[in-house]
C-alpha cells in the first residue's frame, strides 16, 4: 500500500531517490520491522514509532538493545528523555528500555504528560544536539517537517518539548526502587 504518489512525482518535487539506509536521517511512519533491525549504522539517526505494549517489538531486538546500551554508556554528556501518555502500560509491558532506564536513571528518564493541554497534543518529535529534527503536528499523519543540521529551525521544537517535559510528571513508579 502506498501513499498515492509515484517515484516520478517525488522526483518532480525535488526528491532524490535512492537507498534510505544510506542517509544520515531515516524517517519511518512505523516502527522498524524485523527485517530492518540490522540496517541502521553507527551515527545514523532513525526516527520511527514504537508501541510500548505487551507485544515484543523493536526494543526487544538485540541490535536495538545493543545500540541503546552503547548510547547510554558512552562517555559523553547525554540524556534520553521519553515523554509518555501512559506510564502504567510501559511498566506492564516489561520493556527493555525500562530495564535500561532502571539501571541508568540519570541517563534514561520517563515523564508522563499530566497537563490536559499537553495530553490533547498528538504530535511527535525527534531532536538531537546537532540540529537534526523531525516533527509531525499530528503523530499518526504522514505529513511533517524534517531538517538536518538546522539548529535555528530545531530550537523552537526543543523549547516546546522542554516546556512539556517541565510540566510532565516524573514517573517514579518506573524507577527500580520506585523513588
Amino acid at each position: 500500500m502506498g501513499v498515492g504518489f509515484s517515484d516520478e512525482d517525488y522526483v518532480k518535487a525535488g526528491a532524490k531517490l535512492g537507498n534510505a539506509w544510506d542517509c544520515e536521517l531515516v524517517v519511518k511512519v512505523k516502527e522498524l520491522q524485523e527485517s530492518e533491525y540490522g540496517k541502521p549504522r553507527p551515527g545514523q539517526t532513525v526516527f520511527g514509532f514504537q508501541h510500548f505494549g505487551p507485544d515484543p517489538g523493536l526494543l526487544d531486538a538485540p541490535p536495538a538493545q545493543s545500540a541503546l546500551r552503547r548510547f547510554v554508556t558512552a562517555r559523553h554528556d547525554k540524556q534520553l528523555r521519553v515523554i509518555v501518555h501512559d506510564a502504567a502500560a510501559i511498566a506492564s509491558a516489561g520493556s527493555p528500555l525500562l530495564a535500561l532506564a532502571q539501571r541508568l536513571p540519570s541517563v534514561v528518564q520517563f515523564r508522563e504528560v499530566s497537563d490536559p493541554v499537553d495530553r490533547a497534543l498528538a504530535s511527535a518529535c525527534l531532536l538531537n544536539d546537532a540540529g537534526d529534527f523531525y516533527f509531525r503536528l499530528i503523530g499518526h499523519r504522514l505529513d511533517g517537517e524534517a531538517g538536518i543540521a538546522l539548529p535555528a529551525r530545531s530550537q523552537p521544537f526543543e523549547q516546546q518539548l522542554q516546556r512539556v517535559w517541565d510540566r510532565s510528571r516524573v514517573c517514579s513508579e518506573l524507577r527500580a526502587l520506585g523513588i
